[in-house]
């Protein structure tokens, strides 16, 4: 669709980003920032690391308020109930369904507390681990509630390319870790 729409792939009014092009952005400006003002990518990277998972716990409710992003239909006593207009089409006579929005938004909510309160101060001589950790534990969390959801947009097979990019960032961010505490040990 894009190939044929080039001038609507910036157009986030259109549909939104997904989390993982809103990171992408974040870090390619994050870079461009600290370049200009000559300072550490890294150091504002694992700031920036303890705020983010609190933006996502929040913006996830928007989730639940537009009926979207929930999981395939279930009997729990949490169940959530879709309206039969937004329902996919597979599941029009599921009634309830697992509330996906809420299992992130908890899930992010528990990545703030470990990142504040356990790595913080663990972490505070060596830039970088911080926002690595943040990465991994989002991937994690991205990777088991992506196969409850119902709305993967692009699967590969029969993966979402959400659970591939989340694989992808958890690798570069443990190659990455390692490194900095490989340089951190030799010095």
């Amino acid at each position: 669709y894009y190939s044929a729409h080039i001038n609507e792939i910036i157009l986030v009014n259109h549909g939104g980003i997904s989390i993982h092009g809103a990171i992408t952005g974040g870090i390619i400006a994050g870079f461009i920032y600290v370049k200009h003002y000559q300072l550490s990518f890294l150091k504002l990277a694992d700031m920036y690391s303890l705020v983010i998972p609190i933006g996502q716990a929040i913006g996830r409710w928007g989730n639940f308020f537009n009926s979207e992003a929930f999981g395939k239909p279930c009997d729990l006593f949490w169940k959530m109930y879709i309206l039969p207009q937004y329902r996919p089409s597979e599941y029009k006579n599921a009634e309830y369904f697992h509330p996906t929005f809420l299992y992130e938004s908890i899930a992010n909510l528990l990545i703030f507390f470990i990142l504040y309160f356990i790595l913080r101060k663990k972490y505070e001589k060596c830039n970088g681990l911080l926002f690595f950790s943040y990465l991994i534990m989002y991937s994690v969390a991205r990777i088991f509630i992506e196969f409850i959801r119902t709305d993967s947009v692009l699967n590969i097979g029969n993966i979402p390319i959400a659970v591939i990019v989340s694989v992808l960032i958890i690798c570069i961010s443990l190659s990455l870790i390692f490194y900095l505490c490989k340089i951190k040990h030799n010095n």
